[in-house]
């Protein structure tokens, strides 16, 4: 039976939720039914251009009930003028409880790493599988770049930042790699947001000041704005490499603690040095940094 309304309820980091956006994607090309989408408020500027998605806030009144006893009245309220049967996916563990007798289906998916060698997005699929759902995934069509022209497609953004320490790749590496771009005749900006702002310490921001230009972002949707006239962007497994690629950037995710073949940006846009455990060395991200211009460049010719 098609539904006549679609709830995903996530409450993950940035670049988890840009993942979900290529579940919610497939979602909604196997569906085509409105959709209320529960997530933090930070997240909504990334579901604005989607004509039949509503965001929710996850800390607002409501959507707090759902983990508590009134989850199902909390629901309710969320799918308001939903009239029909519904899909409920819920990536986040609430209260909520099956009602088969509505139509209604509860799926429910644990976003951690379950297998250790299927990309994360094929394993969430195979649990809404194992609950009787088939979906493909798919790039969101909303995440859309602005043309690049002139200059800005030699301008390249590096973020040397991520919401875990064991992420980042070595500073003394990064201003290296800065460096080595910006001979080839690149001109390279760091972009920083509010986790090492608050985090990093005065002379690593003033290490990277002097190996060139920083942009930084406080706002989620200023940071949109802003990749969205961004051709090139290099940075470690975070959310804001996630996002970069799914607006269509091209993209060298650098990874060392966390493995590309489950955790990469999907899409041929995204390419990754050789992950072996241990902090790659600056010509292997250099050479696929290289390897991705080149590709690039014949593309487009």
């Amino acid at each position: 039976m098609k539904p006549d309304g679609l709830i995903l309820i996530h409450g993950g980091a940035l670049g988890d939720f840009v993942l979900t956006l290529h579940l919610l994607q497939g979602l909604l090309n196997e569906f085509d039914c409105p959709a209320r989408v529960v997530c933090r408020r930070s997240y909504h500027c990334l579901l604005a251009a989607v004509p039949q998605v509503e965001a929710i806030d996850l800390d607002g009144p409501v959507a707090r009930r759902l983990f508590g006893e009134q989850a199902d009245a909390a629901l309710h309220e969320i799918a308001a003028e939903l009239n029909g049967p519904l899909v409920v996916v819920d990536c986040l563990g609430t209260n909520l409880r099956s009602h088969r007798e509505t139509g209604d289906r509860l799926l429910r998916i644990d976003p951690r790493d379950q297998s250790s060698e299927n990309h994360i997005l094929q394993q969430w699929a195979k649990q809404l599988a194992t609950q009787g759902l088939t979906v493909s995934h798919a790039r969101p069509t909303w995440l859309r770049q602005t043309p690049i022209h002139g200059d800005e497609k030699r301008h390249v953004i590096i973020h040397p930042g991520s919401g875990g320490n064991a992420k980042c790749w070595p500073l003394d590496r990064v201003c290296e790699l800065i460096d080595r771009i910006q001979r080839d005749g690149w001109r390279v900006s760091v972009t920083l947001g509010p986790v090492e702002l608050e985090s990093w310490q005065a002379d690593t921001l003033r290490r990277l000041e002097q190996s060139t230009s920083l942009i930084t972002f406080v706002q989620l949707d200023q940071f949109v704005e802003f990749l969205q006239t961004v051709q090139f962007f290099v940075g470690n497994d975070s959310g804001p490499s996630h996002l970069a690629n799914a607006l269509g950037c091209h993209t060298l995710v650098i990874f060392q603690a966390t493995n590309p073949n489950i955790w990469a940006p999907p899409g041929a846009q995204c390419a990754a040095p050789a992950y072996d455990g241990l902090p790659p060395s600056v010509d292997a991200v250099f050479n696929a940094w290289t390897d991705m211009t080149r590709a690039c460049n014949t593309s487009s010719t």
